[in-house]
């Protein structure tokens, strides 16, 4: 009995370590909240470059592939339960969007709180714009899609220009 015991905590414990290594800490710019840079760096789709995202019958729907078990990991990840990792509270985001070239990877996804502003709604408004200015010529994609993975909230800023 001793040793099945004593295995039980080992297991424990390996388990509860790799959990919180995996543990995402948001960053925040004031009281804006941004993601964890080690769990959600952004990635991007090499394959999918400005014509094939600006082509008339390109849709999102046709790639967008996040199943609810991934979602749940991202909730894990950023430490938030699941009951609570919904649309009302948070949005699992595409870090790079699918428009702008991102990819479904799990390193491109983050729980994206929905308050306070700005947040998810207002980081849509950023995502359209850029693909707007890409698809008409006036942004580098890859430009753009840096700026999203490092700080989306300070290219809210410069592009979107509300402050």
């Amino acid at each position: 009995m001793r040793k099945a015991q004593l295995l039980a905590v080992c297991f424990t414990l390996f388990v509860s370590t790799i959990a919180a290594s995996q543990t995402a800490h948001y960053r925040h710019r004031g009281r804006v909240v941004l993601n964890d840079l080690t769990v959600t760096p952004g990635q991007i789709d090499t394959t999918h470059d400005r014509a094939f995202l600006c082509a008339a019958d390109f849709r999102t729907d046709s790639i967008r592939n996040v199943t609810q078990s991934t979602k749940w990991k991202v909730c894990d990840q950023y430490g938030i339960a699941r009951r609570k990792c919904n649309k009302v509270n948070f949005e699992i985001d595409h870090l790079v969007p699918l428009e702008d070239g991102g990819t479904n990877d799990i390193t491109n996804l983050w729980a994206q709180p929905r308050l306070p502003r700005p947040a998810a709604l207002d980081k849509d408004i950023l995502e359209n714009k850029i693909k707007r200015e890409v698809c008409a010529g006036r942004m580098d994609l890859l430009t753009a899609q840096h700026q999203l993975m490092t700080d989306w909230y300070a290219f809210w800023t410069e592009i979107v220009k509300v402050k």
